[in-house]
């Protein structure tokens, strides 16, 4: 009786990982392959109470893709600036999913710095997205997952996001 409480269990827990509202590192990583087949490292602007909890998953989504991850932990709002100057320039830098990250001083610190870098910047935030971020990856409370390129501050790679290319991928929406 036990055995299969602990099976029921157990598939309950990954039925809600799998289907839940939060995207995975791995569906991070593949996207940006997939618009930048030559990138081999991504940059992670993250809490550091939460690093330790996500490195596991980040190693694994990273060793699948074989993308190579420099994390920059972030204690508070006033370490934002010097963690966003470390990204090399002209890399992609995911921006966690959390709330230092989230308010409007943040955000808009972030993606100034961000565009004097020409930092390609990817999130899960649809706020991130209307206000400069590159791509939005999220999941809407049918738990589909929606991804957005916003071209707007990068006109020159309109041409990469064909018809064909944007059903491939699954990208919902291209702001131009």
């Amino acid at each position: 009786m036990k055995k299969w409480s602990l099976i029921i269990i157990g598939l309950l827990m990954f039925i809600q990982f799998s289907f839940g509202g939060k995207v995975t590192w791995l569906q991070y990583f593949y996207a940006i392959k997939q618009i930048f087949p030559d990138e081999k490292q991504v940059s992670i602007l993250i809490p550091k109470q939460v690093m330790e909890a996500e490195q596991k998953d980040i190693r694994r989504a990273a060793a699948i893709t074989k993308f190579t991850v420099k994390l920059f932990p972030v204690e508070d709002t006033r370490d934002i600036g010097t963690k966003v100057k470390m990204v090399k320039k002209k890399s992609i830098l995911i921006i966690y999913d959390d709330t230092m990250f989230r308010n409007k001083s943040s955000m808009l610190y972030i993606l100034s710095r961000a565009n004097e870098r020409e930092l390609m910047v990817v999130t899960n935030s649809e706020e991130y997205g209307e206000k400069g971020a590159f791509l939005t990856l999220c999941k809407k409370d049918d738990k589909k997952l929606k991804i957005v390129v916003n071209l707007k501050f990068k006109p020159e790679l309109a041409a990469k996001f064909t018809p064909e290319f944007q059903q491939k991928l699954g990208i919902t929406q291209v702001l131009q």
